[in-house]
């Protein structure tokens, strides 16, 4: 268990945790987001390209097209 803290505005005292806006959540997890979505597309693309055995009768390939970042919450 950590200190209490204090708030410097207001006096209230209370656990970190309780002084987490909605939009400090919110932007937390757009950030997290963003980074996954970058760090997944990573990942896919570095399996693009032929799969498998390719001969005249079948070929198969992989290619990634990544769309735009989920944006950060403003």
């Amino acid at each position: 268990m950590t200190s209490p803290l204090l708030c410097a505005y207001c006096g209230q005292k209370g656990e970190a945790n309780q002084f987490f806006t909605k939009d400090r959540i919110d932007f937390a997890k757009s950030a997290a987001r963003q980074y996954a979505h970058g760090e997944i597309l990573k990942v896919l693309k570095g399996h693009e390209g032929p799969i498998g055995r390719q001969d005249s009768f079948i070929k198969l390939s992989i290619k990634v097209t990544g769309a735009p970042a989920p944006p950060l919450f403003q």
